[in-house]
């Protein structure tokens, strides 16, 4: 996994992240997305995380943001 930025995780639950990216990276470990939204609809995106979703809502922030 490269580029990817963690946040909102429990401090507990952060030594168990390098394994957490090698299990993504072999494709034996998987997070559904419903939908991605930049950082300046985060209204949006909040909006949509209160209504029934399949898989994560996440937020992208920084450059690559505007392409989304």
């Amino acid at each position: 996994i490269r580029d990817v930025a963690v946040t909102g995780v429990q401090t507990c639950a952060l030594p168990i992240l390098p394994t957490m990216a090698k299990l993504a990276d072999s494709g034996q470990y998987h997070v559904d997305v419903e939908k991605t939204f930049p950082l300046d609809q985060a209204a949006a995106a909040q909006t949509a995380s209160e209504a029934h979703t399949k898989g994560k809502i996440v937020l992208i922030v920084g450059p690559e943001s505007k392409q989304k």
